[in-house]
């Protein structure tokens, strides 16, 4: 993917982003209910396996734990771009807006002589 052309607007932006928050919030909530099946686990189910499953169930929290942070570090990194974004489109607008154009008199002898 060439990230050059990837261009979004404010609308957009603000969809990944909430996009990005919902994603965080769902894999806490999941590493969390994943972690509690540990114990779950461990005291319905006692014999050959137990050991393992709840060993599984609890990396598997874990994992999604590191997940849902990394996931709120994106949204909160996606955020700050897009404030910065938009001070830089305020302040080309200022730019823009404080250039004075000039009326250049078209010079008829150099037109002529072509």
């Amino acid at each position: 993917m060439d990230f050059d052309k990837v261009k979004l607007d404010g609308d957009q932006a603000a969809a990944v982003r909430s996009i990005l928050l919902e994603a965080y919030q769902d894999m806490a909530t999941t590493s969390t209910r994943l972690g509690g099946l540990s114990d779950t686990v461990h005291t319905a189910i006692r014999g050959a396996g137990t050991a393992q499953a709840q060993e599984n169930y609890s990396a598997l929290g874990k994992s999604g734990q590191v997940l849902s942070e990394i996931l709120e570090t994106l949204e909160t990194d996606f955020g700050i771009v897009i404030t910065e974004a938009e001070e830089l489109d305020i302040d080309a607008q200022g730019v823009v807006n404080g250039v004075s154009i000039q009326t250049i008199t078209p010079d008829g002898a150099i037109a002529g002589g072509i």
